[in-house]
């Protein structure tokens, strides 16, 4: 069965932060959709996520040349591995230039393939699966947070609260070799797929955001639902969506 993609994306800078260092892109002819979320003083930050999203785009192509891999299980290899030339290459502007010593991003990429949703994330950024009215997280976050939920040092409601709450432990930018998380899941009819900053994440909770997304008519108003959700909530943070809704190819 072949599948048509359709898809919509919103960046909001909320309602506290001055400016906003999220950024996403959708390239089509690839069945790739990004979702980035900065970090670094002085605009560091804003151009760190602009990098993530305009150059793996074409780090998939270079890569691919004009052959793309005709699996899924290579085409997951091909982006891990041009998510993390893209981290080496943003570490190495950040020590190459002072000012934007420190400079980072989160990023959620996922391709579309023979089928199947390919997901590869370094950091909190999430992918969630709505099937049938019940929502699934796909990625599990690199976070301090995580890890102490997973030790269960601390529960989910005390993690609301934790001073730690938005230390992550793996990003685009870091030192060293990165190894990004990857997962393929098949797709049907009917899904939607939610590509997010936690400054939704964080905001709107699971059941809001299920709810949301099964009630909203299109992946236009869903993403415009979801940013209201997390600006009624506070809007503390810069606030992303990307939505991708699956059809049958007629």
């Amino acid at each position: 069965m072949s599948l048509r993609i359709d898809h919509f994306g919103l960046t909001d800078t909320g309602r506290v932060r001055a400016g906003n260092e999220d950024a996403w892109a959708a390239d089509e002819a690839q069945g790739l959709y990004i979702v980035a979320d900065g970090m670094g003083g002085h605009n560091a930050g804003e151009i760190a996520s602009q990098m993530v999203v305009s150059s793996l785009p074409k780090l998939m192509q270079k890569r691919g040349g004009s052959v793309m891999p005709r699996t899924s299980a290579a085409i997951a290899r091909r982006l891990r591995s041009a998510v993390s030339r893209l981290s080496r290459d943003v570490f190495e502007q950040a020590s190459a230039e002072p000012h934007l010593s420190g400079m980072g991003a989160t990023v959620v990429a996922v391709m579309i393939h023979a089928g199947e949703a390919i997901v590869v994330h370094m950091g909190d950024s999430r992918v969630y699966l709505l099937r049938d009215g019940r929502l699934r997280l796909l990625t599990r976050d690199h976070s301090v947070i995580q890890i102490l939920l997973d030790s269960g040092h601390i529960t989910p409601e005390q993690a609301q609260f934790h001073p730690d709450r938005n230390r992550i432990t793996a990003s685009i930018g870091m030192p060293g070799d990165p190894t990004p998380d990857s997962r393929r899941v098949a797709l049907r009819t009917g899904d939607r797929v939610l590509l997010c900053t936690d400054g939704l994440a964080n905001m709107v909770d699971d059941l809001n955001i299920c709810r949301i997304m099964g009630e909203s008519a299109t992946p236009e108003a869903t993403c415009r639902n979801l940013i209201d959700a997390a600006n009624a909530a506070g809007g503390d943070d810069n606030i992303t969506a990307v939505v991708l809704e699956v059809h049958e190819e007629k």
